[in-house]
């Protein structure tokens, strides 16, 4: 990416009456990139011209624009089927909406990604909900083309062969993957470093988080959020992983809590048996 190192430690910043605060926070701790997250209650109407001078008075890289929606709920499975991301019928035309202002916005801002999770949608192709989600993932991706930017599917809350098998049924270039590796250990969906050979070639963004497997006497609960290093991500072949399939974009630590609490991590990894440094720490908001 233009103007960073390859695999530079970035974090989520979220749009509001913080924004500049959290930028400058950042910044304080070395950090200059990073996704900008906008909470689906938040007015978009004039932000632009609120973010944009942060962002330049800060000199602070804006990587991709990150999506969470109001009546969100991921204390469960059943609650995140039922509430979270676009494939709730109830919910879904305004969500829709709101993905297309804020691409229209993130196009003001210069920002060439645009992610939000899909929520669960079932495996099954002959399903009706699995066509709507093929459907409307199609035209998003659409939309955003004409922004100039990537649509990218947050992985985590489905096995990485039914999100593969949705990205090559939608077979539109511009379907991309924000990766989420804490993600899929808490859903229980799958082994992140496997998970990169199912899809890694069209993983865009990378949002580091970690967290423990679900409990095997309650398979249908979430794991428990751990602080990144803290988990059973594997770390260490994970950055392997991703450099090996050329990745080269920011490792974006996901700021949950909004607190300041940091610990560093230090991960390294070894390619074409030579060591390599990929992150030089990373930090990690109180969860």
């Amino acid at each position: 990416m233009l103007g960073l190192d390859d695999l530079e430690i970035g974090c989520l910043v979220w749009a509001g009456d913080s924004f500049r605060a959290n930028l400058r926070e950042a910044k304080k701790r070395g950090i200059r990139a990073g996704q900008i997250g906008f909470s689906g209650d938040l007015p978009l109407e004039g932000l632009t011209k609120t973010l944009d001078p942060m962002l330049t008075a800060e000199q602070f890289i804006a990587t991709a624009a990150l999506l969470r929606f109001p009546g969100e709920d991921y204390t469960s499975i059943v609650a995140i089927q039922r509430t979270v991301g676009l494939a709730p019928r109830p919910t879904r035309k305004d969500r829709m909406d709101t993905v297309k202002r804020v691409s229209a916005l993130a196009r003001e801002l210069a920002i060439d990604t645009v992610t939000c999770s899909l929520g669960i949608f079932p495996p099954e192709r002959e399903d009706p909900v699995y066509e709507e989600v093929r459907d409307f993932t199609l035209e998003l991706c659409r939309f955003c083309r004409r922004n100039g930017q990537s649509f990218a599917v947050e992985s985590g809350s489905e096995p990485p062969k039914v999100l593969l098998r949705l990205i090559e049924d939608v077979h539109h270039p511009n379907l991309k993957v924000n990766f989420n590796p804490g993600s899929m250990i808490r859903y229980g969906t799958g082994d992140p470093v496997e998970a990169l050979d199912v899809f890694g070639k069209y993983v865009t963004a990378v949002t580091c988080n970690d967290a423990n497997w679900p409990s095997i006497e309650h398979p249908e609960s979430l794991g428990e959020k751990r602080p990144i290093g803290h988990g059973n991500v594997n770390w260490t072949e994970l950055m392997a992983k991703l450099k090996a399939l050329g990745y080269r974009g920011a490792l974006n630590i996901e700021d949950t809590a909004g607190r300041h609490t940091e610990e560093a991590v230090g991960i390294s990894e070894k390619a074409d048996a030579e060591p390599v440094r990929c992150c030089r720490s990373l930090l990690v908001r109180a969860v």
